[in-house]
This record gives C-alpha cells, structure tokens and sequence, in this order.
C-alpha cells in the first residue's frame, strides 16, 4: 500500500569502488529478474564509462505483453484443464507439515530465521553426475531426497511441498523484469521398501505434471482444491523445496 516499489541506495566506499543496493517488492519482480537487471546496469554503466550510450536491444515482449497473453491463454480452455488435473492431484490429500519445536502462533506473521549448512565442495559434481545417470534434472533428484527424507522423519503416509516454478516459458520471456514465478504443489507418495531410482522415476513424473500444468495460479489451485482453512497456515502447502543454481554471479563489464 505505500510507494517505493524500487529503491536504491548508493554507498561510495573509495574514490574508486563503490555498491548499488537495490530492493523491489516482489509484486513487481522476481529472483529471475535480478540477473536480468544486474546485466542491463552493468551494460548501460559500461557505456557510460566510455562516453557511449547504452546499446541494450528492444525486449520482444514486455510485461505488459506478458499479462495479456496469460490472460488469452487461460481464457483458451488451459484454466479448465489445469483445474481439474490439480483439483485431481490434491483433492483429498493429507496436510503435510512437520510438528514444530514452538508453540503455533493464531495467525502467521512475517518473521523468519534462516540456517546454512555447507554441502561440501563436490556435492555439486555429484549432483550432476546422479541426475545425468538417471536422465533427469538435478531438481527431480533433489525433490526425491527431500522427499524421502521428510516421509522418515515424519512417519507421514505421503509428503506434500510447495516449490516455486520460473514460469519463463518462452525464450522471449528471458528478457522480461517482472513477478512472472508462480508456486505449485507436488504431492509425492513414499519410497517404503522401493529402490532409490524407482523413487527418483516416480518423482520425475510429478514434476513433469506440475511444469505442464503450471499455469493456472496457486491462488485458484487452492480455489478449486478448497481446504479446510486455518489462519495460523498456509493453504495446502506447509514446506517449500527449492534448488537454486545461481543467485550470485560475477560479471565483468570492464
């Protein structure tokens, strides 16, 4: 409800070395879009430096373009399809959560702590390695384990978590800064005695569903699953699972 959507702060540490801080709400932009900016500042800055102007290329679509072609495109039949493949996929589910070590507020708030574990330099490599052999992405590995993990953990008969999902269907939408990520929920059942690979098969093919049906947003999804509600949670989904390859990268622009 207040204005700043984009804010930047620039803080000179040395005649010659300086750091641009920029914050954006989420409504107006994605992780996918900070690369997307972070290159065109480094271009336009680069130019600048030589006296030049700017050479960065038109973009085939704008957000705008975006927008409106989702909305066509749920309008042609895919929002009705979609409903009924997630309304199938989660109808009747169990919810999944972890039982927490604190007491669960009424209503949810915003605040948030964070744990890093380093996964050791070679897990990256082997990752890789396991994904390639099985034909799969390094995602489906990941969600596998994940997986299976929390259903040992919680002795749960299946395992429900949230991932975010790019929604850069199209190369043309590469270029575009806006909030084009949306949220599904993959509904995973449990290994029990089974091989490892037969889970990571069997996980691939909930993956492969949500992609091709990542369309119609989480929003809906919940709509036309609907619930039981409950304040103090989040519908549907009480985990989220992500693999992120990249946030931090490093680019000389000269």
């Amino acid at each position: 409800g207040a204005g700043g959507m984009i804010r930047a702060t620039h803080i000179r540490l040395a005649p010659d070395l300086a750091v641009l801080l920029i914050a954006v709400h989420h409504s107006i932009f994605d992780g996918f879009s900070i690369g997307v900016l972070s290159d065109e500042l480094g271009t336009a800055a680069a130019a600048f430096v030589r006296g030049a102007t700017p050479d960065l290329p038109e973009l085939a679509l704008q957000f705008g373009d975006y927008t409106l072609w989702k909305q066509q495109l749920l309008a042609s039949g895919v929002a009705a399809e979609d409903t009924a493949y997630w309304k199938n996929q989660l109808s009747g589910a169990h919810y999944f959560e972890l039982v927490p070590d604190h007491e669960r507020p009424e209503n949810r708030s915003g605040r948030v702590e964070s744990l890093m574990l380093p996964l050791g330099p070679d897990f990256d490599a082997r990752i890789t390695a396991a994904a390639q052999a099985r034909q799969v992405s390094r995602f489906v590995i990941g969600a596998a384990v994940v997986s299976d993990c929390l259903q040992q953990m919680t002795g749960q008969p299946e395992v429900i978590f949230g991932t975010p999902i790019a929604g850069r269907v199209e190369t043309e939408l590469e270029h575009v800064i806006g909030p084009l990520v949306g949220s599904h929920a993959l509904r995973i059942k449990p290994r029990g005695e089974g091989s490892m690979d037969a889970h990571i098969a069997a996980t691939k093919i909930v993956v492969e569903g949500a992609l091709a049906h990542q369309h119609l947003p989480f929003s809906k999804v919940v709509a036309a699953v609907n619930p039981p509600r409950d304040s103090s949670r989040s519908p549907i989904v009480s985990t989220f699972f992500n693999l992120l390859q990249m946030f931090l990268q490093e680019r000389d622009f000269g």
